[in-house]
Order: structure tokens, then C-alpha cells, then sequence
């Protein structure tokens, strides 16, 4: 059976706890809700929690952090803030529940193209990327 392995990292200075555990748990119920898709074409889902020793926070599938997968930019001005290239709008809401807080579907997206990009499984999606 084929891997794909999902890490969800917190940093230990994480500053914004409340926003880190909104993540873990979209996080976790994608995951749930993916699994037994996965299996069926072959492919197991293992997740890993890290508390790391740097900055460095997230989500990371296949080793490449959840924003570079679905081509986020992050714009840094006087407050954080977040251009959708699925949609092409700022804090769009589709994808975002606030500042750096992703959607359960955002999520499943970023796991359904690298599911695609690892295995070749599933067609493509015009909506992200080309």
C-alpha cells in the first residue's frame, strides 16, 4: 500500500493557540473523512503531530507546507492579509475562516493535489492551479 504522509507541526512559542487548534481540528476531520476514500485506491493516510523547536508551525503534506501547495501568497501590511488563488479575492471566506485559519475543504484540496501529484489518481480540478 502507497503512503501519503501528512504533518501537522506546532511551534513551541506558538502565539495564537486558538488559531493553531482551529487548524488541528479541520486538519483532523479532513483527514477522517479522506481515509477511507484513500484506502480504497490503494493509499494510506499517515499523520503525525510535531511539537517543534522552531518557528516553523503548519501543516505539511509530503514534506511541502499547506500554502506553497495551493500557491497562497501571504501580503504583509499593517494586518495579515490573504490573496486566494483558487478564487483570486482577498479573504474570500471560502477558504478562509480568518487570518491563517484554513477551511476543512481548503485542506482536502491541498491533500487531493497531492494525492494527484504523488499517484496520478484523479483527474484534474480547472479551479486550482493549471
Amino acid at each position: 500500500m502507497d503512503v501519503l504522509k501528512i504533518v501537522w507541526q506546532s511551534s513551541a512559542n506558538n502565539s495564537s493557540p486558538d488559531r493553531a487548534d482551529l487548524n488541528y481540528l479541520n486538519l483532523e476531520s479532513a483527514i477522517s473523512k479522506l481515509e477511507p476514500i484513500f484506502f480504497n485506491f490503494g493509499v494510506k493516510i499517515v499523520f503525525e503531530k510535531r511539537k517543534g523547536e522552531c518557528e516553523k508551525s503548519g501543516i505539511f503534506i509530503e514534506g511541502e507546507p499547506l500554502e506553497k501547495i495551493l500557491n497562497l501568497e501571504k501580503k504583509e501590511h499593517e494586518e495579515v492579509n490573504w490573496l486566494c488563488k483558487i478564487c483570486g479575492k482577498r479573504d474570500c471566506g471560502r477558504a478562509f475562516l480568518g487570518p491563517e485559519v484554513y477551511s476543512e475543504h481548503l485542506i482536502m484540496s491541498a491533500i487531493f493535489i497531492k494525492l494527484r501529484e504523488k499517484f496520478g489518481i484523479g483527474g484534474g480540478y480547472g479551479g486550482l492551479g493549471s
